[in-house]
């Protein structure tokens, strides 16, 4: 996945030990071509796939040493929502996820993970197994990798080396996962249920509503300056009639947590995957950026949908004769949207003003999409500080932003971004 790093470990032992299962779901075809499933003893699957297999975390202890006794960055991290209880981690560790199937799809590819069986919406199945290194920048290419601390915290501590995880060489049946993109519609969809039933009286009660705050929540996740940006799904036309509902989206998700006070990467699945469909979650922004290449699609049945069969539709992006300042502010950008999800407001605020300040300083038509929607996020973030006067100050400046931009090109982007500031501004209180 992300960032491989070659550097050899001077010493190497279990920092948090799992049990491996003993025999390995394999087959040599996806479900598309009739797979027949076959359980590989691990020194097996290690010789098939070049790899030594385990679901634990190595590292040497006296190289993260400094980085592990944080106290600040461990506590970010033991204060992020959504984590797994430790109690829960540890059945896992204990207990290894046996419902998959490692699969050929084929030579360019290589494998992907399938279910065996229904699996469960929000069921744990691994941590990122592997060894704990430092990240080098230029060694973003062989996709084994996973950033362990995320940017945004990064910004912080920014004495300390940047820590990944490596599976190249060495992890479990994670690194088998393919990227997926986020079908943001579904989420949206299960998100609104499970708010419903957990607190539904609450909402109707305080006359909350609550299709107008998950909309724009999902305009906030989807749209920002960025080139890459989280639309990938809505950007993609498919030529053949239905062929989008056949799609393989992401149906796992990533946490970064704490398990002994060391941080680690948790998969559980996002929604309730059924028998023989391909399990795969979003590489998100940085890994296609980092390799420079375009994802890969299939089915759910593990079918690699041909690349005539699509066309990526062109993202707007930011165009800037002054590249440096662009990289800064969409970079300021992206770490503010990152604290404004882990639901960190106050420096989400600082990141966005740093990243608006940057975008002032530039002149091309697309800076005033990027400057737009910062004031947009800006506006989430203040009413969640329940600042309302500012948060309504930053959707009038935004709205009057777009009304300045006469670029044709960024003309759909800039009309979504007007809606959705409107809608966010009526839901605003009155003052």
């Amino acid at each position: 996945m992300l960032s491989v790093s070659t550097s050899k470990p001077s010493l190497s032992i279990p920092l948090i030990s799992a049990k491996r299962l003993d025999l390995i779901p394999f087959s040599e075809n996806p479900p598309c071509r009739g797979m027949q499933i076959e359980y590989l003893r691990p020194e097996q699957l290690e010789e098939k796939c070049h790899f030594k297999y385990t679901e634990s975390l190595f590292g040497d202890p006296n190289e993260l040493k400094d980085y592990l006794s944080d106290t600040q960055m461990l506590a970010h991290i033991r204060n992020l929502p959504e984590q797994p209880s430790e109690q829960t981690i540890r059945a896992r560790l204990s207990n290894p996820f046996d419902s998959l199937v490692i699969c050929h799809m084929d030579n360019s590819i290589g494998y992907g993970l399938f279910a065996k069986e229904d699996i469960p919406g929000d069921t744990v199945l691994f941590l990122y197994a592997g060894h704990i290194e430092d990240v080098q920048t230029k060694a973003f290419s062989n996709g084994y990798d996973f950033t362990w601390i995320k940017s945004t915290i990064l910004n912080r501590y920014a004495e300390l080396k940047v820590k990944g995880i490596c599976a190249e060489k060495m992890g479990g049946l994670s690194r088998f996962m393919q990227h997926c993109p986020m079908d943001y519609n579904r989420y949206i969809a299960q998100l609104k249920e499970v708010v419903l039933k957990e607190h539904g009286q609450l909402i109707q009660e305080n006359n909350i509503d609550l299709d107008m705050r998950l909309d724009q929540l999902k305009q906030d996740l989807l749209y920002s300056p960025t080139q890459f940006r989280d639309d990938e799904l809505e950007n993609l036309s498919f030529t053949a009639h239905g062929l989008k509902e056949q799609l393989a989206t992401c149906n796992v998700r990533s946490s970064l947590s704490l398990f002994n006070d060391i941080p680690v990467i948790i998969f559980r699945t996002v929604f309730p995957i059924k028998k023989h469909e391909h399990v795969g979650i979003t590489y998100q922004t940085n890994y296609w950026n980092s390799c420079n290449c375009v994802p890969r699609y299939f089915k759910k049945n593990g079918e690699i949908i041909p690349q005539h069969a699509y066309r990526v539709l062109e993202a707007p992006s930011v165009q800037s004769a002054d590249a440096p300042i662009t990289t800064q502010a969409l970079a300021h950008y992206n770490d503010g949207i990152q604290y404004y999800k882990d639901r960190i407001y106050e420096a989400a605020v600082e990141e966005l003003h740093v990243s608006l300040d940057l975008f002032s300083m530039l002149l091309s038509p697309g800076s005033i999409l990027g400057k737009a929607t910062c004031r947009s996020t800006l506006a989430s973030c203040y009413r969640e500080l329940n600042n309302i006067e500012e948060a309504v100050r930053q959707c009038r400046m935004g709205l009057s932003l777009l009304a300045r931009c006469g670029d044709t090109s960024e003309q759909e982007r800039a009309d979504k971004l007007r809606i959705n500031i409107e809608n966010k501004l009526k839901a605003l209180p009155k003052i």
